[in-house]
């Protein structure tokens, strides 16, 4: 959104901010599942008690993390 000038909106919730990524740029669906899995823990860690997260679920989480930010980082040309 910022390399084509779109207002970026201040949220945690990766799911919007994905669904304004593809209507830019549609190959941003091939992050969605990595997007709705981290916005489940971002807003639901927040409150104890909601979801237990056991180490199986750190580990996905963090790949999800690299799936992003690897997309990310080749759509806007920057090398790791």
């Amino acid at each position: 959104m910022i390399t084509k000038k779109e207002a970026v909106i201040k949220t945690h919730d990766l799911v919007f901010l994905n669904s304004k990524c593809i209507k830019i740029d549609n190959s941003f669906i091939k992050i969605n599942k990595e997007c709705i899995r981290l916005t489940n823990y971002g807003v639901n860690t927040r409150y104890p008690n909601i979801i237990d997260i056991i180490e199986k679920d750190m580990d996905i989480a963090l790949k999800d993390v690299s799936i992003i930010k690897n997309m990310i980082l080749k759509k806007m040309e920057i090398k790791k």
